[in-house]
Order: structure tokens, then C-alpha cells, then sequence
């Protein structure tokens, strides 16, 4: 017999061997499912009617303006970065706005820099 026919009937014989272990595990485990698996509750009490909800005022338009918490925190926090227990005296936070998101991610740009770092040593 040749050894590539060989290596093909083993290859057969494997694959068959590994498919027919996992419809097995497919069945055992629909079958542990159906034995030990979450019962149905009967329910014997009527449902309880709904609460009624209290009415929430609706919610404020979004504005351009930051809420003053938000400064307050933004400042506290600057506060503490810059290892001041007192506040800064003479500044102001005139305008809040959001950073413009980087144009990759933080991985990527590591990895750029690492490339940059190995060229400058090479």
C-alpha cells in the first residue's frame, strides 16, 4: 500500500473519530440540558398590577453651556494635578470643550513609537 493513501485513509479515519465525538458531546450535553436544565414555574398567583409611575419632568435640552458642577470638578481636579490645596489665584476656566479624538488608538501609537524608538537606535 502507498504511504499517501495510507496517510489519507488515517486522515479519514481521525476526522470521522474527532466529528463523531463532538455530535456526541452535542447530544450528552442537550440531554444534561433537558435533565438538570432551568424547570418551568408555574405560576399559581395572578400578577401583581403595575405601580404607577410618578411623572419625571422631562428632560432639559442639551445647551453648548457646561453645568457649574462640572466646572467645580474640572477644576478640583486640576487642582489636585497641579498639587495646589489652595485655589489658583486670578484663574478662570472660560471655555469647556471636548477633545477631538485621536486619530488611532493608544496601542497603535505605542507601537509607532517603539518602531521609531528601535529605527533611531539601529
Amino acid at each position: 500500500m502507498n504511504d499517501f493513501t495510507l496517510g489519507i485513509q488515517i486522515m479519514v479515519i481521525g476526522m470521522g473519530v474527532v466529528f463523531a465525538s463532538l455530535i456526541g458531546l452535542t447530544y450528552l450535553m442537550e440531554f444534561m440540558h433537558r435533565l438538570f436544565g432551568e424547570k418551568k414555574k408555574e405560576e399559581t398567583a395572578p400578577p401583581e398590577p403595575a405601580l404607577a409611575v410618578a411623572a419625571q419632568p422631562a428632560p432639559e435640552p442639551e445647551t453648548d453651556e457646561v453645568p457649574a458642577e462640572v466646572i467645580a470638578a474640572i477644576t478640583a481636579g486640576l487642582a489636585a494635578y497641579l498639587d495646589t490645596a489652595a485655589p489658583i489665584v486670578g484663574a478662570k476656566i472660560k471655555v469647556v470643550r471636548r477633545q477631538i479624538p485621536l486619530p488611532a488608538s493608544i496601542w497603535n501609537m505605542a507601537g509607532r513609537q517603539e518602531q521609531m524608538n528601535l529605527r533611531q537606535m539601529g
